[in-house]
């Protein structure tokens, strides 16, 4: 089996129209793809010489477009198996808080794109771990303790 810790997991969310609750951003991968036709928040792999944060905020980018103005480590970090692969996956997951009024651009690996509010959210995306990684989120991002040690500055560099 192999193991792998070089991919990165990325919720992108918004304040809603009103600014009461999040909004949660799901892609739909192209048929052909990985789990293609499937809704899903941004994955990406970590390139060499860059680090996890960095690489959520470039796939962020490749992948919609957007340009986060504030990031969140989140805590746990998602296991997962490929059997395909035969592969054991360690991905650090993050969200990333991006303005209402951002357009969003597709790149080539997705073909839609949808906003779900904090209520929708957790019943639509597929994996445990991303409905406990949206629970997580709202928690983190309301006023608690550990969301300033989360946060990382995505302007800074290294």
């Amino acid at each position: 089996m192999n193991i792998r810790h070089d991919m990165i997991c990325c919720y992108v969310i918004r304040r809603d129209e009103r600014d009461l609750a999040w909004e949660f951003l799901q892609i739909k991968r192209r048929s052909g793809d990985f789990m293609g036709n499937t809704w899903q928040t941004v994955y990406g792999g970590i390139e060499p010489n860059e680090t996890a944060w960095q690489a959520a905020i470039r796939e962020v980018k490749e992948e919609t477009a957007l340009v986060p103005r504030e990031l969140y480590r989140l805590e746990p970090v998602d296991i997962f198996y490929i059997a395909p692969q035969d592969t054991l996956w360690h991905c650090v997951q993050f969200a990333a808080v991006v303005d209402h009024a951002d357009a969003i651009t597709l790149n080539e690996e997705h073909t839609a794109s949808r906003w779900l509010a904090q209520t929708e959210a957790a019943r639509n995306f597929m994996w445990l771990a991303n409905r406990q990684a949206i629970e997580h989120i709202v928690q983190l991002l309301s006023d608690d303790p550990a969301k300033p040690y989360a946060r990382i500055d995505p302007t800074r560099s290294i």
